[in-house]
């Protein structure tokens, strides 16, 4: 990548996810980076972090549906979709735990992003990065790369 596309990519970059309490956006990132606290710039690298991190996430996520779990036979999805209730209880509302997993064998793009929001709400109020859930210390949680579902 040339040293222009690089800066094209991160003038995007600031410009889609980054968020500050002064507005949003490249020039607001610039700004911001400009103050004289040492601390200010590494605040938008920070967030150009994040942001990075949640599209490699959300690409990721979207190759497995589309890779994995959609080419599932139907056996397969109504089990994920079983693991999945279970797991997320807690956290999902009565009239959608009430639908037996059967129904939403052929709904999983759904009720997997259901879950990934509602991980991201969880991790934001207990103040932890979404991106960073294991199983050890965010319970419950989706398989990461490489751990296998348990049911």
């Amino acid at each position: 990548m040339s040293a222009r596309e690089a800066s094209a990519e991160s003038v995007a970059i600031l410009e889609e996810g980054y968020q500050s309490l002064h507005g949003r956006g490249y020039y607001t990132a610039y700004l911001d980076a400009s103050k004289p606290d040492p601390d200010s710039l590494k605040n938008v690298l920070i967030q150009m972090a994040t942001h990075i991190t949640a599209i490699a996430r959300e690409r990721y996520i979207r190759w497995i549906l589309v890779s994995r779990i959609e080419l599932a036979d139907w056996s397969t999805r109504r089990l994920i979709a079983e693991i999945i209730l279970k797991r997320w209880e807690p956290f999902l509302l009565e009239k959608l735990r009430a639908y037996p997993p059967a129904l939403l064998a052929n709904h999983l793009s759904e009720l997997i992003n259901l879950v990934l929001s509602i991980d991201g709400m969880v991790g934001k109020m207990l103040g932890r990065n979404a991106d960073s859930l294991d199983s050890e210390t965010a319970n419950p949680t989706m398989p990461l790369r490489g751990q296998r579902i348990k049911a």
